[in-house]
């Protein structure tokens, strides 16, 4: 059975999402790591690491249709919009996962 794991972060945390990766590496082969980048060139600098255990959620996919969120992120800082966000990605990991 897989595991799956989500996190979030932006590029300030970048190593430190790459050593949740690895950790997880280290004790497990099966897990499923859904990464949400917080910015595009997150985004873009995980997608050209094809980690393989990895699905990356961009903020621009995700948002799309959210049009009030996005306002949302723009009146808070980075850690009230995580903290909100962390549900709102966790039903997304949900979603995505019943999909395949």
């Amino acid at each position: 059975m897989i595991t799956n794991y989500c996190t979030l972060f932006n590029v300030n945390y970048m190593s430190r999402g790459i050593n949740l990766y690895n950790s997880l590496l280290k004790v497990s082969n099966n897990f499923r790591l859904y990464i949400f980048a917080f910015d595009n060139l997150s985004y873009d600098y995980l997608v050209n690491l094809n980690l393989k255990k990895t699905i990356i959620i961009s903020l621009k996919d995700f948002v799309r249709s959210m049009v009030n969120l996005v306002k949302y992120k723009q009146k808070k800082s980075f850690e009230v919009f995580n903290q909100t966000f962390n549900t709102i990605l966790r039903a997304q990991v949900r979603n995505v996962g019943n999909d395949g």
